[in-house]
């Protein structure tokens, strides 16, 4: 297991877009935050996917942060969000399951996997899926993110 301080060059973005990622490849997401600004930047990577597991909090009144947080005022300014939501929205539909659990999520799960694998790149703790949780822009900085280094542990997280 390895800490990811989401800073520098040490983001969870980085770890992500490492080279040597599978495809096609499935792609496991449990997250508090459903942010269009962090699906544009893992589009690539998101389009490649053969398949999509989505888990989301279940309160019809919980927050999914969508537009991001005053840290995003940069990326609403491109007026490129409506353009993003649609890709999305797009995405979604073809290629995503999505559930919801009650109540909220007090932390999230990144599972990125070849198709018929168990995770390749597994990440959990504060990592919501939006630009702080990528490490794009500032976040908590007492947050804890652990990426699964081992075989076993992928093997562990992606059962």
């Amino acid at each position: 297991m390895r800490l990811i301080p989401n800073t520098g060059s040490d983001r969870v973005i980085d770890a992500l877009r490492a080279p040597g990622s599978p495809t096609p490849l499935t792609v496991d997401l449990a997250t508090p935050e459903l942010s269009v600004f962090a699906f544009d930047e893992l589009r690539p990577l998101l389009s490649s996917a053969v398949g999509a597991r989505l888990l989301l909090p279940g309160t019809e009144s919980h927050d999914l942060a969508f537009l991001g947080s005053d840290d995003d005022r940069h990326n609403r300014n491109r007026l490129t969000s409506r353009a993003i939501a649609r890709n999305l929205a797009k995405w979604l539909t073809e290629r995503a399951e999505i559930r919801r659990v009650k109540g909220a999520l007090p932390q999230s799960y990144l599972g990125v996997a070849a198709e018929s694998d168990v995770g390749t790149s597994i990440i959990t703790g504060s990592v919501p899926f939006t630009t702080s949780g990528l490490g794009l822009t500032p976040g908590n900085t007492h947050a804890l993110i652990q990426a699964a280094t081992e075989p076993a542990e992928r093997a562990m997280y992606g059962a």
